[in-house]
Formats: C-alpha cells, structure tokens, sequence
C-alpha cells in the first residue's frame, strides 16, 4: 500500500509541474508567425514594432494612426492594424519634436506596410543634463521588418 500512494504523489507531482510548465511558456504570440498572414479583404494591414534597445527610452507611448490611438508602443514588441484603403500617418506621442519625424503611407487593398518606431534621448533639449524622449516613425522595407520583427511578441492585433 504505501508504494501505491508513492506513485499517487508523484504523478500528482508531475502533473502540477507539467502544469506550470505550460502556463509558464505561455507568451504572446510572436509577431514573425503572424505576419504571413494577409488583411482581410478590402483592407490593408499597417504592422507597427519596435525593437528592444535599453540604451534608448523605456517609455511607452502611445501609437496613433491619423490621431486616433490603437496601442501602445512596446519596447521589443509589434502590433498590428488592419484598415480601409486611404492615407494614414503614424504617430507615436513624443515630448520631443523633430522635422520628418513621423511616416505617412498611402495603403491600397491587400498591401502589408511596416512602420518601425524609434526613439532619440539625447539632442533634443538646450540644457546639459537633460533628455527629451524624441519618437519617429519610420517606413521600413519587408525584408528588414521581417528580419526585426521575427523574435518580437505580437500584442492585440487588429
């Protein structure tokens, strides 16, 4: 008999710890697996990230397409929108201001556009010891995107 509750133990044991394992693997999905899927028909898909850089801002700002908010810019991470065709600026809210400092693209139906967004802390302030987080939005080709994007969590999609 005690040997039948040893076993009772232990696969009780190996069932919570398969348990946590699983729950602890459990992430966002990664935005290089759901990048190769298309918009819905009738509209294109706006893929907005950022890379991890911890010598730049770790603020999160938030992300506007043509003034109106739909998410967060992550440090190391990716969303993505799907949209009408029709012109769109991306905007990342910014203490800082720059000339050409955000992307404006012209989308038709079907087309996948990526925008990266970046951030600059050091050259906008007229004082010494003083940083101004300073974001840009920038068009970047596929290939580069793809490149950056394939190890990043994708955070609330469309």
């Amino acid at each position: 008999m005690p040997m039948t509750e040893a076993v009772r133990r232990l696969r009780r044991s190996g069932a919570l710890i398969l348990i946590l394992a699983l729950f602890g693997c459990a992430g966002p999905p990664r935005a290089g697996l759901a990048e190769s899927a298309a918009p819905p028909p009738g509209y294109a898909r706006i893929w907005i990230y950022r890379t991890y850089n911890p010598y730049t801002s770790q603020a999160t700002p938030y992300v506007r397409i043509n003034g109106r908010i739909v998410g967060v810019s992550e440090l190391g991470g990716a969303l993505y929108r799907d949209v009408p065709p029709g012109v769109y600026t991306i905007t990342v809210d910014s203490p800082g201001r720059d000339v050409n400092q955000f992307a404006t693209v012209a989308l038709v139906a079907g087309q996948v556009v990526y925008i990266k967004t970046d951030a600059n802390n050091w050259w906008a302030t007229m004082c010494r010891r003083c940083e101004v987080d300073t974001f840009y939005t920038r068009v970047v080709s596929p290939q580069l995107a793809h490149a950056e994007m394939a190890a990043l969590p994708a955070y609330a999609g469309g």
